[in-house]
């Protein structure tokens, strides 16, 4: 077996009464992989193991420790298990058995264990009587802010609130952050937020700041944070960053990663374009400053023009800033310190290459040369295709590993990655067509599966290799791809999760292509080529200057459609949590009133015009919020549906930010828009519904009139769904392929040859915001001319799928 270089991410912290804990500082959860061949043969001992009680307890911590540091996480449970079987009341094992359950991905059994220590130590607010915990009974429950044990406590309430985000729990993971912070120190945190607003994870937090000193906090605050972004508190969350940072400077072991986490913050939800284009220009100029840090640390610091540190609200001191050391090669943890990268800037609908070549110069800058290896069956590139402009390229010391049976040594050898191959999960979606029909004399292929979605088993299948599942383990990922020895890698998206975005940075392959899951410029040197199509880019951008190109990679620009979706589809199983509006049958076994309320749409609807518009809130623009007032301007008997955001304050945000536009257009002169009666009455047209899982997202736009296709950010699977079903859709091609993407799909239609009235450019393509409103208004109201175009569309849109030129051009 392959031996492998690990780098050192434990620390121990002893307590006044000589146990000591584990505190181990990095939050990736972990998946086996799906070959027993990809492991690290780690050799941990256990040399205390018979010397005394104490030390044997001590040994055996260590060997769980020596497991976990190398993210052999079920050797690291076995060793735990083996403590608690032999020490019944050492509660700190069942803080470090939750953490590694909850990184497996059992969440249960992480809650399992949580329950247990409570019950140990006195509960988490530490108001019950101890029930087996020797310490707890002798010295008083450590769940309290005068215990001398409450780092134990502040650990499990911080991981205990990254595993409530992680199900969803928002709630309870807010519980347990606020206790964190009530009672924690600076060494105590586990793992951080990531996820949807949580009022559990908020409520741990508390407690923990409550009964813990300043010192415990940093991972605490990180999380805070965290949550604060994913809650819409923009300026709650950079403050909170900014508390973690200076904690970590003032004990003198300085992470940047909230820092950083600071300056990529962008809202989801903007509230106008005035807004828009203000947090743009002030990430940019954050980002700017990360660099300069990097390379001059704090010493020539003049001003805070960028409100980095946000000086002008008493986080930050000049004096402080001016004696920080160069950030250069400090942030050694990128994917858990990141945890999440600058997602939500891509939908403001700006041009993207330069702040994408900013933010890779950053990562470039501030990560160590561990982040930027090189497999070693690519020796034999020239120095400058190996290493980044910024770094030196590091050799993995892993040898390659030989592939079995299905191989051949002839084949060219092509991995696809991505956090989205679950069944009918769009980025997996787009790929399985392609994967099938490559020629298996040919071509070996292999995929290596990131997060919690399993893949659907027909996209397995279409491999002609293996598929590997690296859950959230980076370096399972990276040791995964470092093995196989790949001619081309192909991501599927890099924006969606950090283990993505930071696995870029890397050289697994000769050829590394991005596609178009997230249809936006990588902006890194270690990605030659973007997949993309003649129809799905401006038509004249070969005449675009070098500052205007929007891609840093080579863009590759396919005939025909470009993008393709098999047409049947798969039942889910076992993808995503449940919620409220996906427990019901399938909605063609109700009446129409059925079928709407199975979704979340009120009765009283039936019959009217539904505009729908089923997209995430964070690609509705504040632009696209002037159609919707519009049509429901034009269509006073119209009503729209949109789709709920998981995080309740994100819908608001949306909510109030539509509200203005409302007043705007239906009152138009009136210097008191808040008493705007029409606008009122037209917000109550606008009706927010749960989100749905993938293989019901036709079912939903099937109840719709029209769909509305957002701009300046679009989508294909949406789109690609609602034609499907026939239904009437209104889209708005943009400069970028972001925008152009249902477009193609009418191009393949060719509605026109079946019936020139409802040609594409007559019914559904606009050529501008007007035009776009009055299509989408005629759609809902005409009802002859609107099944003139769903007769059209049931006899083309066979179609757009399965589309065999897609594959050919790959």
């Amino acid at each position: 077996m392959a031996t492998f270089k690990l780098r050192e991410v434990v620390q121990f912290v002893v307590h006044s009464h000589g146990i000591l804990v584990a505190l181990v500082l990095f939050n990736v959860n972990f998946v086996a992989a799906a070959n027993n061949d990809i492991t690290a043969p780690v050799l941990c001992g256990r040399e205390n193991k018979t010397q005394g009680i104490l030390n044997e307890r001590h040994g055996l911590m260590n060997v769980a420790v020596c497991y976990h540091a190398a993210k052999e996480i079920e050797q690291a449970l076995v060793v735990c298990n083996e403590i608690l079987n032999k020490f019944h009341n050492y509660s700190c094992v069942k803080v470090n058995s939750l953490l590694l359950f909850k990184k497996s991905g059992n969440l249960h059994k992480a809650l399992l264990f949580l329950e247990s220590y409570n019950e140990s130590v006195g509960g988490m607010y530490g108001d019950s009587k101890p029930a087996t915990y020797d310490n707890a009974i002798e010295n008083g429950p450590p769940c309290v802010s005068n215990s001398p044990f409450r780092s134990d406590c502040v650990s499990a309430l911080n991981t205990l609130a990254s595993a409530y985000i992680s199900g969803e729990d928002n709630a309870a993971a807010f519980q347990c952050l606020q206790q964190a912070i009530e009672i924690g120190d600076e060494d105590s945190g586990f793992s951080n937020i990531s996820g949807e607003d949580n009022a559990a994870a908020f409520q741990c937090l508390q407690q923990a700041i409550e009964i813990g000193d300043e010192d415990m906090l940093k991972y605490v605050h990180s999380n805070l944070g965290g949550y604060l972004q994913n809650s819409g508190d923009m300026e709650g969350a950079a403050g909170t960053f900014l508390k973690s940072f200076w904690i970590s400077v003032k004990s003198g072991k300085m992470d940047i990663s909230t820092i950083v986490r600071r300056a990529i913050l962008v809202s989801p939800v903007p509230s106008s374009v005035e807004d828009a284009i203000s947090t743009r220009k002030g990430f940019e100029d954050r980002v700017k400053d990360i660099v300069t840090l990097s390379k001059l640390s704090g010493v020539g610091w003049e001003n805070d023009d960028s409100d980095l540190f946000r000086i002008s609200n008493g986080m930050s001191k000049m004096s402080e800033i001016r004696q920080l050391p160069p950030f250069m090669g400090t942030l050694s943890e990128w994917t858990s310190g990141i945890q999440t990268p600058h997602f939500f800037l891509h939908y403001y609908g700006f041009h993207d290459r330069a702040n994408q070549e900013l933010v890779a110069q950053m990562y470039e800058y501030v990560c160590p040369s561990e982040l930027f290896q090189l497999a070693p069956h690519l020796s034999d590139l020239q120095e400058s295709e190996r290493c980044l402009p910024y770094q030196s390229c590091v050799y993995s010391e892993m040898p390659a590993k030989t592939v079995r049976g299905k191989d051949a040594v002839q084949k060219l050898r092509i991995g696809f990655v991505s956090s989205h191959f679950g069944i009918n999960e769009p980025h997996g979606l787009l790929l399985i067509d392609v994967i099938r029909r490559l020629p298996p004399d040919k071509f070996y292929s292999m995929a290596v599966g990131v997060g919690p979605i399993s893949p659907s088993k027909d996209f397995v299948d279409a491999l002609s290799g293996e598929y590997f599942a690296a859950g959230y383990s980076d370096s399972l990922a990276r040791r995964i791809l470092m093995s196989q020895k790949l001619d081309c890698l192909i991501f599927a998206e890099m924006q969606n999760e950090a283990i993505l975005h930071f696995l870029g940075f890397q050289r697994f392959a000769p050829v590394q292509i991005l596609v178009m899951g997230a249809p936006v410029s990588s902006g890194n040197p270690s990605i030659d080529y973007f997949i993309s199509g003649d129809r799905l880019e401006h038509p004249f951008r070969t005449h675009f200057s070098d500052k205007e190109e929007h891609y840093s990679e080579q863009v590759v620009l396919f005939e025909g459609q470009a993008i393709s979706f098999p047409a049947t589809r798969t039942q889910l199983v076992n993808t995503r949590p449940n919620n409220t509006a996906l427990h019901k049958p399938s909605v063609d076994h109700f009446q129409m009133s059925d079928r709407l309320q199975n979704f979340g749409i009120p009765y009283q609807l039936q019959g009217k015009t539904l505009y729908m518009c089923f997209q995430n809130l964070y690609k509705l623009q504040p632009l696209f919020d002037y159609v919707l007032a519009s049509v429901l301007h034009g269509d006073e008997s119209g009503h729209i549906i949109l789709q709920a955001a998981l995080n309740d304050s994100r819908t608001k945000r949306f909510s109030n930010r539509l509200k203005q536009t409302l007043e705007a257009v239906f009152c138009p002169d009136n210097d008191n828009t808040a008493n705007c009666v029409m606008s009122e009455l037209a917000l109550k047209r606008i009706h927010f519904i749960p989100r749905v899982q993938s293989d019901q997202m036709a079912a939903v736009l099937s109840l719709g009139t029209v769909v509305l296709h957002p701009f300046p950010f679009g989508g294909s699977k949406t789109a690609f769904d609602a034609l499907l079903a026939a239904v009437p859709l209104v889209t708005f091609p943009q400069p970028y392929l972001r925008g152009r993407m249902a477009a193609s799909f009418f191009i393949t239609m060719e509605l026109h040859t079946f019936d020139p009235s409802v040609g594409a450019s007559v019914c559904c393509v606009a050529s501008s915001i007007s035009d776009y409103v009055s299509k989408s208004i005629r759609l809902g109201n005409d009802k002859i001319y609107r099944d003139k175009v769903i007769v059209a569309l049931k006899a083309r849109n066979h179609r757009i799928s399965d589309d065999k030129q897609t594959s050919f051009e790959w």
